[in-house]
């Protein structure tokens, strides 16, 4: 299985993007530190982290959001 990890700086506002985009939350993989979600027929997985926890998790920094791009 294949998944993407991403930063947000606020889940509840990812959260309700995604939902009114209509996918499917991602519920046993959601907490209050990261939302996720199926994407298509075959359920890729993408979460969202506060980037907080992302940043602990990959002992490391995220980058500029405004000056760079960044998918780990």
């Amino acid at each position: 299985m294949i998944w993407a990890n991403l930063a947000s700086d606020n889940l509840k506002v990812t959260n309700e993007f995604y939902i009114k985009l209509g996918f499917e939350s991602n519920n046993k993989h959601s907490s209050d530190e990261n939302a996720s979600f199926n994407f298509g027929k075959n359920k890729f997985i993408i979460n969202f982290f506060k980037k907080s926890k992302l940043e602990t998790d990959i002992n490391g920094a995220i980058g500029n959001w405004k000056t760079q791009s960044e998918v780990i």
